[in-house]
């Protein structure tokens, strides 16, 4: 019987890890694909209940604006922007099987290179 239930048990947590995966990179692609001003800390979330096939998660998102310090940073600043790029972190956690977590992070900049 163990032959059966453990490698059972493990596709299941590998398709929870795949659902998760899928959620963070929705959440990010829905992201880059707005104006680098619309993406803001009004962007941010805490704990969004979401879907991983039969189980629930829950999903955060941070966006920190970053002031490259190549330029100055601040009041010094060269160019007076104090805001070159954003990194946007995107988490998904839930509560059954052994990883309990994914994230993903991205930089979005003013200037898509």
């Amino acid at each position: 019987l163990n032959y059966y239930v453990q490698p059972q048990i493990i596709i299941v947590r590998e398709k929870i890890r795949r659902f998760a995966a899928s959620a963070v990179q929705r959440r990010m692609e829905t992201l880059r694909t707005l104006d680098f001003s619309q993406v803001t800390a009004d962007s941010n979330e805490t704990n969004t209940s979401i879907t991983l096939g039969a189980i629930s998660g829950l999903r955060s998102t941070t966006v920190t604006s970053v002031d490259d310090a190549a330029d100055g940073l601040g009041g010094s600043d060269a160019d007076a922007d104090t805001v070159e790029y954003k990194t946007i972190l995107v988490t998904v956690s839930w509560t059954s099987g052994n990883q309990k977590q994914i994230a993903f992070s991205t930089i979005v900049s003013k200037n898509a290179l």
